[in-house]
């Protein structure tokens, strides 16, 4: 077995292996144990969704046998597990969670030998899985993903497991891994689905699965700046106070009780994996954990936080707001770069580009106003930049716009329109103002996008405002 790709630590001065052991990879916390931890608690939470929506199966009380053998229905691969070891499995996944869901917290998980060469017959692993009896890095990683059983793992896990885990590794190697991961893995490991209640009924679950993630993985990080500002940066310990007790020992929480209380509602909520349109019973009571809730209390959490000692937190929330918008407003960014800069510009791609603009614009105002006021209120006063990576370019360079608040047009004109040397017969035409040395930027019927004066407009809060023409 390899034993020699290494996590990246992004500068920190530690240096890790994939086949470390939890508790020397957690020994010194610096942003790759952050990084890691963030992603090991996203997969932990998809898992405990999965089986508390398909098995009404809590992981963390011991299943009974008639839960069992649902399990074994679904999950064909485990008909020859028994339920002491499957016991074992809720056990081993509540240890790795509880290690993972604390920044600091730092101790050995011990996997069960017997359990072990059980999974081992099922799919060898591609690297050492434990060492003296502690599970390794690699080894959380492959009991997880066997513990997933196809439902839809976490992209960032997947995306950390490629970029950090396997820093060593040129991307063209990782790709290959990856692909043998899934090969050798797949009695167990799939892209699998997304899970929803049969009940559920929604805009779209693309949406909703996409706003998710992005919400887990900003949810993480300002829990986990939470314990930074609470506690020690760098400290690492065997035992960590409860989340609750830290906020209610500190201080500056004295006169806010009340929103200790949402702060460990929500915290509930992300640790068992609850995803917008659920109904959650918190202390014998429903609420909905809608889009809303989530930012209505974040809203609430970083005015109260007022004081320079939690700067990171309100930092990481703002953060957080800005992906939110950034998941409806960049691709009209986007494509208003490939329609604007000339030298993305080319004949057969005229066409396609106006039609995913002029989708792209009524996507951003079905959200409505109420959407983008709340995400201006948690992103703050700061300029915000809306950056689109190279990939998404054909010369392969990333494009950036800072705008508060950003442009958006809308042309109608039934001669439709010439956009730099092309022209079109669309009626209907949607651009954003973007960020764009003159010297590249295709006039619109000769015009340059700025200069085009208002028939009117209409502001969705100060992030941005659509500017209406009729030509």
């Amino acid at each position: 077995m390899n034993t020699y790709a290494s996590v990246n630590t992004r500068g920190g001065s530690a240096r890790r292996k994939i086949t470390d052991p939890i508790s020397k990879a957690y020994d010194y916390v610096d942003s790759s144990v952050e990084a890691i931890k963030c992603a090991f608690v996203g997969l932990c939470t998809d898992i405990d969704r999965y089986f508390e929506l398909c098995f009404s199966l809590d992981l963390t009380a011991p299943a009974g046998d008639e839960q069992f053998e649902k399990v074994k229905v679904k999950y064909p691969v485990i008909s020859d597990m028994t339920l002491d070891q499957f016991h074992i499995c809720q056990k081993l996944f509540c240890e790795i969670r509880n290690i993972n869901a604390h920044l600091f917290l730092n101790r050995p998980v011990f996997f069960d030998k017997q359990l072990e060469t059980y999974l081992i017959r099922k799919a060898q692993p591609l690297f050492s899985i434990s060492e003296n009896g502690e599970i390794t890095l690699y080894g959380a990683f492959y009991f997880l993903t066997f513990l997933s059983h196809k439902s839809a793992i976490w992209p960032f896990v997947v995306g950390v497991f490629r970029s950090d885990l396997l820093y060593d590794v040129n991307d063209k190697e990782i790709s290959q891994l990856q692909i043998k991961i899934q090969h050798d893995h797949q009695s167990f490991c799939g892209k699998g689905k997304p899970v929803f209640p049969a009940c559920y009924s929604m805009p779209s679950k693309i949406d909703i699965m996409s706003l998710n993630d992005t919400l887990k993985r900003g949810l993480t990080g300002i829990f986990f700046s939470f314990e930074k500002c609470i506690l020690q940066w760098h400290y690492s310990a065997k035992k960590e106070p409860s989340f609750s007790y830290l906020l209610k020992e500190e201080s500056h929480f004295e006169n806010h009780r009340l929103i200790i209380n949402e702060i460990i509602k929500m915290r509930n909520c992300w640790f068992h994996g609850k995803m917008f349109f659920d109904s959650v019973c918190y202390r014998g009571k429903q609420f909905d954990f809608n889009l809303d809730y989530v930012l209505n209390t974040l809203s609430e959490i970083k005015r109260i936080l007022g004081v320079p000692k939690f700067d990171r937190v309100k930092n990481d929330i703002a953060m957080l707001g800005k992906a939110f918008a950034d998941y409806y407003l960049l691709r009209l960014i986007e494509v208003s770069y490939k329609l604007l800069d000339n030298r993305l510009l080319t004949a057969g791609k005229t066409e396609s580009r106006i039609s995913a603009a002029n989708n792209a614009l009524p996507r951003i105002l079905s959200q409505g106003k109420k959407y983008y006021e709340s995400l201006e209120e948690l992103i703050g006063a700061e300029i915000p930049s809306y950056y689109v990576k190279a990939p998404k370019f054909t010369d392969l360079l990333p494009r950036t716009t800072l705008a508060k608040p950003l442009i958006f047009h809308r042309f109608k004109s039934q001669n439709g329109y010439k956009i730099g040397e092309f022209q079109t017969n669309s009626t209907i035409l949607s651009l954003a103002e973007v960020d764009l040395d003159y010297t590249y930027m295709n006039p619109i019927n000769g015009v340059c996008l700025s200069q085009y004066k208002a028939e009117y407009e209409e502001y969705y809060s100060g992030l941005f405002k659509v500017v209406y023409h009729t030509l």
